[in-house]
């Protein structure tokens, strides 16, 4: 709290003068106001309160606001003292210890090397040319064997060009051949999906019978065996032969007239009729 010093004197007169301190108020010499007396504080009506409403909610009390921190101004550093450089230091000086003298080294003498004798030249090597290996002996040919049409143990020959069949005879649609008159060799020309349909006789009391043999990929060929419905001895009977060709190309039929039993043993058939087909 600060505080004013007053001083004064009176004048004429031979006093001391008087110190003072002036105080916070009216200033000395004036009369204090009184102070005004309170006013009592006038009734305050009470509130209605409405029991059916709920309660207000009370309300929160504001958070004081934390105080800034006061940043204080850095404090100042001590001036780092001078640090002087080390003076040098007198170097020490070795002196060398006195070496005994050294002994003379005996001289190396050196005997020359003895001459060497020349080798001796040596033979040329002759190389003796190595004797010819005979010739390995050739694979003996494969025995020719005739093809014979019809066996059964013999595979179809693929056909021969188209000019090689032109002297055949004609294979004629729904014919009726004998066993001794059928032609051994014919030919047909026929479409992709065409059938044609002969007869050939076959003798039921010798137990012969005709048989098929052919490409299944260029033609079908069904044998149906007819039997009357009476038998009597040497009575003869036909089979019915139906040719479909199914893709282009030539290709050979071979109808062969045997005894099943001996042909399929490798025996050679009564008959072999050939059919040279030619699909367009």
């Amino acid at each position: 709290m600060k505080k004013n010093l007053w001083i004064w004197a009176v004048a004429g007169a031979m006093t001391l003068p008087q110190i003072g301190f002036a105080q916070f108020g009216p200033k000395p010499g004036q009369p204090q106001q009184p102070k005004p007396a309170t006013q009592p504080a006038k009734p305050q009506p009470l509130p209605i309160v409405n029991l059916n409403q709920p309660l207000p909610a009370k309300p929160q009390p504001a958070k004081p606001q934390s105080a800034k921190p006061v940043v204080q101004p850095p404090k100042p550093q001590p001036a780092k003292p001078v640090v002087q450089p080390p003076k040098p230091q007198p170097v020490p000086v070795v002196k060398p210890a006195p070496q005994p003298p050294a002994k003379p080294q005996p001289a190396v003498v050196v005997k020359p090397v003895a001459p060497q004798p020349a080798p001796k030249p040596q033979p040329p090597v002759v190389v003796k040319p190595a004797a010819p290996q005979p010739a390995p002996p050739k694979p003996a040919p494969a025995p020719v064997v005739e093809y014979r049409p019809g066996h059964k143990n013999h595979p179809l020959r693929p056909p021969k060009e188209r000019d090689h069949y032109k002297d055949w005879a004609p294979l004629r649609h729904k014919k009726f051949f004998r066993s001794g008159e059928a032609p051994t060799m014919m030919q047909v020309s026929m479409r992709v999906g065409q059938e044609v349909e002969f007869k050939l006789e076959e003798k039921i009391g010798d137990g012969l019978k005709w048989f098929a043999r052919c490409d299944a990929s260029m033609v079908d060929v069904d044998v149906d065996h007819e039997r009357p419905r009476w038998y009597t001895f040497n009575r003869t009977s036909y089979s019915e032969v139906e040719i479909e060709a199914r893709r282009p190309g030539n290709t050979i039929v071979e109808l062969v007239y045997a005894r099943p039993g001996e042909w399929d043993l490798g025996n050679a058939p009564e008959k072999v009729i050939q059919i040279f087909v030619h699909i367009e």
